[in-house]
């Protein structure tokens, strides 16, 4: 069911946070230690990051199929694609695409949105989400790095909207992301398996995958699988 509520995010990959309006915002400051395997762990979000040391990607896409939802009320998880969300960048701007999962009343509500952070969020008004239905999301810069373009497609509905973003906080293009959140401080809500297909992140003119990824990890709560076809997380009981 699509939430009755705005949700407002502020989406920095240390710490994820998609909430209603009246929850209020804070962004922990976690010391997140480099692992030899260059996994990451105690974080709030699992997946995969591309990541460079010069200005890179200027698109992102994926294909996932949407997941069934439960757990206690007020439990959340968010599912998004996106540029300049990593930690290590720094880069104070991120755009990112998705759809986040609140549980309210045993009953999953959710909002479609891509939002260009800090500040700018919007909502796509146009594309409805079922458990099942195949979503591909693509977000892509323009070269002046403050304008792009969020799309998502439900194929399965056969609905396409895309969102514009102008003047704003210029990126980095240093990351690329396809992973799985928490949201703020809400339990991690049960979902099944999420697989990114046909991961892709463009730059220049090369085309980036998965493969050779630093992998992330919500602690002990999620597993994640990643490679240049595809990064599967699931949640781990």
């Amino acid at each position: 069911m699509r939430l009755n509520f705005t949700l407002i995010s502020t989406f920095l990959f240390a710490s994820a946070v998609l909430a209603d309006r009246g929850l209020e915002h804070r962004s922990s400051q976690l010391n997140i230690q480099k692992r030899n395997t260059s996994d990451y762990n105690g974080i709030n979000w699992a997946g995969a990051v591309s990541n460079q040391s010069v200005p890179t990607f200027w698109a992102i896409s994926s294909t996932f199929k949407a997941p069934h939802v439960s757990g206690p009320t007020e439990s959340a998880v968010g599912i998004w694609v996106g540029i300049d969300g990593f930690y290590e960048t720094k880069c104070g701007a991120t755009f990112l695409a998705g759809v986040g999962y609140i549980m309210t009343n045993d009953k999953p509500f959710y909002q479609v949105v891509a939002q260009w952070l800090p500040g700018t969020w919007k909502e796509f008004t146009d594309v409805e989400v079922s458990p099942g239905d195949l979503i591909t999301v693509t977000v892509t810069v323009a070269s002046d790095r403050t304008t792009g373009n969020a799309t998502i497609e439900n194929a399965n509905q056969m609905t396409t909207q895309t969102l514009g973003f102008s003047n704003q906080p210029a990126l980095c293009q240093l990351s690329a992301e396809w992973i799985v959140s928490k949201v703020g401080d809400r339990d991690l809500a049960n979902f099944s398996t999420v697989s990114f297909s046909n991961p892709l992140a463009l730059g220049g003119y090369q085309k980036f995958t998965p493969a050779g990824s630093v992998i992330t990890s919500i602690g002990n709560e999620t597993a994640i699988y990643a490679d240049e076809n595809v990064v599967t997380i699931w949640r781990a009981y």
